[in-house]
């Protein structure tokens, strides 16, 4: 529509223009003949041209194009970003359950927030999110904001251990005569609330109680272990060692 309403300008100037250059004339410019007239109208004509001419260039330096999304967003007057991200906890035994928590100012309008927990596992999105690390090791574990003109990102440490808690583990005795009955125990921090216990005697033989006893038949060295797992899913394991002698017949006397 403005390039039509451009050209019947233009056209309708260059048609003044033309139409006193040629159009009006008196008898008196006549009479002074052909030459005199062609004279008088050449600067005319000249001059509305330039005119008509100006005045397309003061329409067109009128019309600007419309500003783009980019300026129109006013960008440059966010504040800069700026992430506060926290885990809680930050170390425990497998499997650690973490809860990672992030507060996050300045910038534009719609970020997006995401989680990489460094153990390969799929991202999380949001300012709150939840974690379960099964295995040992330590992670870094990293929240990445971006938007328009926004890549930022913060980093927080994972300590998670091969147990989740302390557990001390007895024997007595842990050495004698066969056939030798041993009494175990294990104890544990009242605090971790209900606790499994799993004893194998490293003769084939198991039990699932605290305190437990067993009997040791044959000679030989075992290895009782303790395994312990919270209602997380958490477990701490511990070792005994068990010296079985062959028996001794008392001398008669």
């Amino acid at each position: 529509m403005v390039r039509v309403s451009r050209v019947l300008l233009v056209a309708t100037l260059i048609g003044v223009g033309g139409w006193v250059a040629g159009g009006c004339s008196t008898d008196e410019s006549a009479v002074e003949g052909k030459q005199g007239a062609a004279a008088a109208t050449t600067p005319t004509a000249s001059a509305f041209a330039t005119r008509s001419h100006l005045l397309v260039e003061n329409l067109q330096a009128r019309i600007t194009p419309r500003a783009t999304a980019a300026e129109d967003d006013g960008s440059d007057d966010y504040d800069p970003v700026t992430i506060n991200a926290d885990a809680d906890p930050t170390s425990g035994g497998a499997p650690l359950t973490v809860n990672f928590d992030a507060e996050v100012s300045g910038g534009p309008p719609n970020m997006s927030y995401r989680w990489d927990f460094g153990d390969s596992s799929p991202l999380g999105h949001g300012l709150h999110v939840q974690h379960v690390y099964g295995r040992p090791g330590e992670y870094t574990a990293t929240l990445r904001v971006t938007g328009f003109n926004v890549d930022e990102a913060q980093e927080v440490s994972i300590d998670v251990d091969e147990e989740g808690f302390d557990v001390d583990a007895n024997a007595d005795p842990d050495i004698g005569q066969a056939p030798l009955a041993v009494q175990f125990s294990a104890d544990v921090d009242e605090d971790l609330g209900p606790v499994s216990f799993r004893w194998d005697f490293g003769d084939g033989a198991q039990d699932v109680s605290n305190p437990t006893n067993h009997t040791y038949r044959l000679p030989g060295e075992y290895t009782a272990t303790l395994t312990v797992t919270n209602g997380k899913g958490q477990h701490a394991i511990r070792e005994i060692q068990i010296q079985v002698d062959p028996h001794e017949e008392a001398d008669d006397q």
